[in-house]
C-alpha cells in the first residue's frame, strides 16, 4: 500500500503495544510502511511513552540516563504540528484506551477524552483546555448504564467540562439507541460555565463559532424532530392492512 503521489513526511502512529504488534503481522500480509526503508515510513511511539504527568519528551529517558528511543520522534511530530506537548492520559473502559492531551505553541489546547467513564485524571491534565472533545454515549437518565458498559452520560461529559475550566465542551459518540438526535439535554448558557455543542454528520463549525451553534440547538433539534414525525407518519401508513 502505498500514497499517491508518496508523500514525503512520516505517519507518526500513537498506539498502545497490542496495536502495533497486531499492524506489525498485518505488514506480513500487506506493506503498511513499518519495515525499514518504506517510501511511506510509518513511526510508532508508545502511547505510554508521553504519558501525562511526563511535562516534555525529555523527560522519557532510561533507567541509565539515556535517553528513549522515542524521544526523537515524539520531538519530530510536535514541531511539525508547532505543538508545545502532545500527551496520551489513562482513562478508564471496558479495554485499554487513553485519552490525548494537544497543546499548541500559540495556547489554544485540545483535550479527547476516548471512550470512558468520567475520570479526574483528565480533569487534571486537561485544565483551561481551549476544547474538550468527551463521549456522551448515554442520556442523563441512564447513568447506571453507561457505567455498565463504561461510557459517560451527556451531563457527565459537560460536567468534566466545568471542572476542567474548558472554553468549550463538544459531545460525541451518542449510541445508536439515537437514531438522529441525542437527547441534548443542553441547559441555558451561563457566563463562566463552558460553551457546549454537539458533533454530528457533516457539521463544521470552528472553536470561535461553538456559541453560534449553541444558540442554533433548539432549532436543530426541532428539524429532527419534524423528520421523526414524518417518519412515524410513513410507518403507520405502512402498517395499515388494505386487503
Amino acid at each position: 500500500m502505498q500514497l499517491v503521489p508518496p508523500s514525503k513526511e512520516s505517519l507518526y502512529l500513537i498506539a498502545n503495544h497490542t496495536v502495533f504488534q497486531y499492524l506489525c503481522d498485518y505488514d506480513g500480509l500487506e506493506t503498511l510502511g513499518l519495515q525499514s526503508g518504506s517510501s511511506n515510513p510509518v513511526v510508532w511511539i508508545p502511547a505510554d511513552a508521553i504519558h501525562w504527568p511526563k511535562s516534555s519528551p525529555s523527560e522519557g529517558s532510561n533507567r541509565n540516563g539515556s535517553r528513549s528511543w522515542y524521544t526523537t520522534p515524539h520531538a519530530d511530530l510536535c514541531a511539525s504540528l508547532g505543538l508545545r506537548s502532545l500527551q496520551t492520559v489513562d482513562v478508564e473502559h471496558r479495554t485499554l484506551c487513553h485519552g490525548l492531551i494537544i497543546k499548541h505553541i500559540d495556547d489554544w489546547s485540545i483535550v479527547y477524552s476516548g471512550d470512558t467513564v468520567p475520570v479526574h485524571r483528565l480533569v487534571q491534565a486537561g485544565q483551561n483546555a481551549t476544547l474538550l472533545i468527551h463521549e456522551a454515549t448515554m442520556a442523563d437518565d441512564e447513568a447506571d448504564k453507561a457505567r455498565a458498559k463504561m461510557h459517560s452520560t451527556v451531563g457527565q461529559a459537560i460536567d468534566i467540562g466545568k471542572k476542567m475550566n474548558a472554553y468549550g465542551t463538544l459531545l460525541t459518540h451518542f449510541s445508536a439507541r439515537y437514531p438522529t438526535m441525542p437527547q441534548s439535554m443542553l441547559t441555558s448558557y451561563e457566563p463562566g460555565e463552558p460553551i457546549v455543542a454537539l458533533a454530528f454528520d457533516h457539521a463544521n463549525v470552528r472553536i470561535g463559532d461553538m456559541r453560534k451553534m449553541q444558540a442554533y440547538m433548539p432549532a436543530i433539534e426541532q428539524s429532527f424532530t419534524e423528520l421523526d414525525d414524518d417518519d412515524d407518519a410513513t410507518a403507520q401508513v405502512a402498517e395499515v392492512d388494505i386487503t
